[in-house]
């Protein structure tokens, strides 16, 4: 078996409001393309924040944007303060920093931030990848954790989630893994996330983040 069902695991949610910062708001609503991007090299899209209660907290660092999540099963969302279209292209590194490899990392679609509700595409560094929904209902899973060769145990995964009007693509390191259709209305926007499963004390890194608006 590889891990309990997701219901039982999501015992703390943690979620982490991003910028204020009002240039990449103009920038964004300005710019006809529909596309956002971020290195992670300071504040922009994405900003650092430190959770009071001592669970979370995400640093610039090592060219990157880490998330260190303090104990056990418990999410951390971060998302960028700009209006991102519904059906979107969602792109990013994430890389395995410290703690164990079970941890997972991921991308949101159609995702609420009131309630976190939403499309979550996740991969874990042990070389699995699960895609499930939370709704109103509670979580439901999609696609169940499956094996891949896909997932590097170290260094940098490239993942991608497709949202495109009910319509679902997730890719590993740029080979599609999974596509499936999804009628549930939920939110319009995105986020990416960390989640530790049974060791506190992880760390992942993202980095190279790019979101491009589908027509």
């Amino acid at each position: 078996m590889k891990k309990l069902m997701l219901p039982l695991l999501a015992l703390l949610l943690v979620s982490c409001a991003i910028s204020d910062n009002l240039s990449d708001l103009v920038a964004a609503f300005g710019n006809q393309s529909q596309t956002f991007s971020s290195d992670f090299e300071g504040p922009g899209l994405f900003d650092a924040y430190s959770d009071p209660e001592g669970l979370v907290e995400s640093e610039f660092r090592n060219g990157g944007l880490e998330l260190t999540i303090h104990e056990e099963e418990v999410y951390f969302w971060i998302y960028p303060d700009v209006v991102t279209p519904k059906n979107i292209s969602v792109q990013v590194d994430v890389i395995y920093v410290q703690g164990d490899p079970e941890t997972g990392a991921g991308i949101i679609c159609n995702y609420n931030y009131e309630n976190d509700y939403g499309i979550y595409f996740e991969i874990t560094f042990d070389g699995y990848y699960v895609i499930f929904k939370e709704t109103e209902a509670g979580w439901e899973t999609i696609e169940d954790f499956t094996f891949t060769d896909l997932v590097n145990s170290s260094g940098a995964n490239r993942i991608k989630a497709v949202c495109d009007n009910g319509s679902y693509d997730f890719y590993i390191n740029d080979e599609i893994v999974s596509s499936f259709a999804e009628t549930t209305t939920l939110g319009d926007e995105i986020a990416l996330y960390g989640y530790t499963y049974f060791t506190p004390e992880s760390v992942i890194r993202f980095d190279n983040f790019y979101a491009e608006g589908l027509e």
